[in-house]
Order: C-alpha cells, then sequence, then structure tokens
C-alpha cells in the first residue's frame, strides 16, 4: 500500500477535477497570506470557501443579467428620488424583498416619457435576480409581434413558455406603437397563465391602464381583464418630475428669449405680418464675415439688400457657399448687384439656381389658434356680393363655374384674428369676397394694406381683364 503523502499531490489537478476554476487560481496567494498572517486551519478552509461563493454568485448574477436582456443595467440606488413628489424609496420596499416573487405581486409604472419607468423596472428586476431569481426584459412590441406570428403559425404554447418560465417578467413601453389587432389576445394569454402561477409582471406605460389600454390592444374587454388580473396582487405607480434625459442641458436663458410670446400661440390671422418669417440672407452674411471680411452683404431695411464690397479673388469661398450667395443676391438684391455678383463668380445667376439644392421638407411643431368662422355668413355673404373678387375683379363663376364656389374667400374687414378670441357678431357688410391671392396680400404686406387701397392699386387692371372676358365688379 503506498503511504499518502499530501506534499505530493497536484492540487491544480484536483481542483480543476472538482471545476474549482476561482480557487485554481487563488489558492497560491490565499496559501502564502495564511502563513504569513498565522491564520487557523480552520480560518483558511473558511476563506477559500467564501472566495469560491462569492466568486459563483457573482457569475450566476453576470449571466442571469445577461439572460435578461436588459438594454442596460440600473439599481435602485441609481435613481433620483428627488424628483418625484409621488414615489419614494420606502414605497418599493414591498418589490426589493424576495417576497415580491414568493407572493406574485406586479406593479405597473406609469409615466410620461423620460420620468424613469425602465429604470426602476430594471431595477426591481435586478434585486430579484440578486435574491435567486431570474427575470426577462422585452418590449412590449417584440413580445406581441413574436406572439402574433407564432398564433399565425399554429405554436403559440410553445412561445409562451419563454414568457411564463422566468420568475419576472418586465414588458415595456405599453402604448408606445401601434399593435395589430390581436395585440389583447396574445397579450391575455401572458398575463393569464402568469397570473394563475402567481408570477410577477411589472408593466411600464406612457398612457392610462385604466382608460387608455382598451383602445392601445383594440379589445376594451381584454385590455380591461388584463389589467384587472395584474392589479388584483399588484399596484399601480405614478412617476411624475421633469424628463432625466435632458438635464445635462444648460437652463435656458430667458433674456435670450421671446418672454413676450412664449406663452403666446403663433398669430395665423390678421394684418400683421407671420411669426415665422421666410429665412432671409442674414445667415449667409454672417458665414462671409467669418471669412476675414472679404465677402460682405449690408442689410438696409427688412427687404433691401445692396452689395458693399466683393473681392475678385474669392476663390477660397466653396462651391456650396457661392451658389448660396448667388442665388440669394438674385432674389434681395438689384438686378445689377446680382449680375455684378455672378459676374465675379464667372457664372450667371440662371445657371446658379438650377444648379444649387434647396434644403425643404424639415418637419416643424408651433402651437396654432384659429378663429372658428360662420358657415351660414360664408353663403350669406357669396348671395349678397357676388362671386367676384372685391380688390381685382376676378370672377370665379366664369372661370370656374359651379366648382368656384368653393375658391372664393370671405376676408373679415376688421380680421378675426384682432379679437384675441372674443366672439362677436358679423354681418355682411363686414366682409367681402376676394381671390386667394388678394387674400394673401392682405394679411401679409407689411405695411399692413387695406382692401379699398388694394382696389384702387389693381383698378387700373380692371380694364385690360375686362376686354378679355373676365367680368369685373
Amino acid at each position: 500500500m503506498i503511504p499518502f503523502d499530501p506534499a505530493t499531490l497536484d492540487i491544480d489537478a484536483m481542483l480543476k477535477r472538482l471545476h474549482l476554476a476561482n480557487t485554481r487560481r487563488c489558492w497560491p496567494q490565499l496559501t502564502e497570506q495564511a502563513g504569513a498572517e498565522q491564520w487557523s486551519h480552520r480560518d483558511f478552509l473558511a476563506t477559500v470557501l467564501a472566495e469560491e461563493i462569492g466568486h459563483r454568485h457573482g457569475t450566476r448574477l453576470r449571466r442571469a443579467a445577461h439572460d435578461a436582456h436588459f438594454p442596460f443595467l440600473k439599481t435602485v440606488d441609481d435613481f433620483d428620488f428627488t424628483q418625484q413628489t409621488a414615489i419614494r424609496p420606502a414605497l418599493l420596499g414591498n418589490y426589493l424583498g424576495a417576497d415580491f416573487v414568493t407572493e406574485g405581486r406586479n406593479v405597473i409604472l406609469m409615466g410620461k416619457t423620460g420620468r424613469g419607468k425602465t429604470h426602476l423596472a430594471i431595477a426591481i428586476a435586478y434585486r430579484a435576480i440578486q435574491n435567486g431569481f431570474t427575470a426577462l426584459f422585452t418590449s412590449a412590441a417584440a413580445l406581441i409581434d413574436d406572439l402574433s406570428a407564432a398564433s399565425r403559425e399554429g405554436r403559440l404554447r410553445d412561445s409562451l413558455l419563454l414568457y411564463l418560465q422566468p420568475h419576472v417578467l418586465v414588458v415595456d413601453e405599453v402604448g408606445y406603437l401601434t399593435y395589430g389587432l390581436d395585440a389583447a389576445n396574445v397579450l391575455f394569454h401572458v398575463v393569464n397563465d402568469r397570473h394563475l402561477k402567481k408570477r410577477p409582471l411589472i408593466f411600464t406605460t406612457n398612457k392610462s391602464p385604466l382608460t387608455a389600454w382598451g383602445a392601445v390592444l383594440h379589445d376594451h374587454d381584454l385590455a380591461e381583464a388584463i389589467v384587472d388580473r395584474t392589479l388584483e396582487r399588484g399596484r399601480l405607480l405614478v412617476l411624475d418630475g421633469p424628463s432625466y434625459r435632458p438635464r445635462h442641458l444648460p437652463p435656458l436663458d430667458s433674456s435670450e428669449s421671446n418672454s413676450d410670446h412664449a406663452d403666446k400661440p403663433a398669430r395665423v390671422s390678421g394684418k400683421h405680418r407671420p411669426e415665422f418669417p421666410e429665412p432671409t440672407f442674414g445667415n449667409y452674411r454672417a458665414v462671409c464675415r467669418n471669412l476675414s471680411g472679404r465677402f460682405t452683404i449690408l442689410a438696409l431695411g427688412k427687404r433691401k439688400w445692396r452689395l458693399r464690397f466683393v473681392n475678385t479673388e474669392s476663390d477660397h469661398l466653396n462651391r456650396d457657399v457661392k451658389l448660396a450667395l448667388q442665388v440669394r443676391a438674385h432674389r434681395f438684391l438689384s438686378d445689377s448687384s446680382a449680375n455684378l455678383l455672378a459676374t465675379m463668380f464667372g457664372e450667371d445667376v440662371a445657371s446658379v439656381e438650377r444648379e444649387c439644392r434647396f434644403l425643404e421638407g424639415e418637419r416643424r411643431a408651433a402651437q396654432t389658434l384659429r378663429s372658428v368662422r360662420n358657415g351660414a355668413l360664408r353663403v350669406a355673404a357669396k348671395r349678397h356680393w357676388g362671386w367676384s373678387c372685391y380688390c381685382c375683379g376676378f370672377s370665379f363663376e366664369e372661370f370656374y363655374g359651379s366648382l368656384g364656389e368653393d375658391f372664393a374667400i370671405i376676408h373679415h374687414l376688421d380680421p378675426l384674428g384682432n379679437s384675441e378670441g372674443q366672439v362677436r357678431n358679423t354681418s355682411v357688410k363686414d366682409v367681402r369676397i376676394v381671390c386667394a391671392n388678394c387674400h394673401y396680400i392682405l394679411h401679409h404686406e407689411s405695411p399692413p394694406l387695406g382692401i379699398d387701397a388694394l382696389k384702387r392699386q389693381l383698378g387700373k387692371r380692371w380694364t385690360n381683364w375686362s376686354d378679355k372676358g373676365i367680368r369685373a365688379r
């Protein structure tokens, strides 16, 4: 019999056979530390076991978090409760312990975008992972699309297992996107089966589950059943306060903003100029000033421009700037100045306009208020004034026939926009029939042009139009 000699044993080989990879890496260092600090045999063994258990726990957390498909990892400690008035750390205590999973509790986090709903949902699910459970994160759109496709292919029950097996399921962004007509059906299967198994659900939404989920899921009855089962052992938490995402931006300087009009909607009626005028030559003037002052355009008034100085050796201007300068000069400068500018660049303005590309298509939202018109007044005014423009005499009836009635525009001598939303009585004597061109001129000319003044300016043209067969009033 071979005597047992521990000094001859290969510890690394035995640890590898036992799949103790972390102990295999750290035991030489722990042995040296135990000898230097004179640990007892028990202390040394306890330290080795604690290192192995701690390493395995960390590995399990990382693997479980990876399998949960979290878009990012956040904890409750990372959440800023100072921006919330309805949510406090103590309120989340029931969702951070092991009983959150064992008792099958649910929670719906509702609030506008950027309030931290997804952050809290991930934090609660990750705490469940730390307590020894599993979790899965998915968006409502992905879950519904997956189960809808499985239902059409006849494998719904198999696909449901993915969403039933995890101890905690997070369904994010309910109500953000549009879903298919069977959204309520497939989501009900998930909620009902997890409800029967007492497995927690965490929803995040920007719409009230009590009033809006029926429209979101295209079935009010099933939406009510989904919410009823979720809240039987759950709670609806509302997150308020400002959005977290733009917190890195500096606060707006009120001195640089138009404080007089900040709270007022855009003016779309009246004789004043619009509040969103067409871009002017100022942008290109700023560009040129940055080029060592070799090229400068001066503004004289709102629409009068003249060329002040042009350096014929302006080759340092890139092609796009040249095109932009020439096109804008063609619009705002006199013909001679525009041609001079084009000649110095060695191009004619017409060719430049054909080559230039104009950026357009950007969508901008603006709050507007429109005064409500009375349809009966429109009918009475056309019966009283006829179908011809009061200013230019254009006859809608002779040119368009019965279709011309829809093109005639009712113009108020005192624009409704000047009444600041006050309802008033209007008679046919307070309005006139005008065409679209004259109506635009009356509302957008600066300084404001009265309807009789425009009529006088256009009076000389009535004779010419009448000669061509157009009836003028």
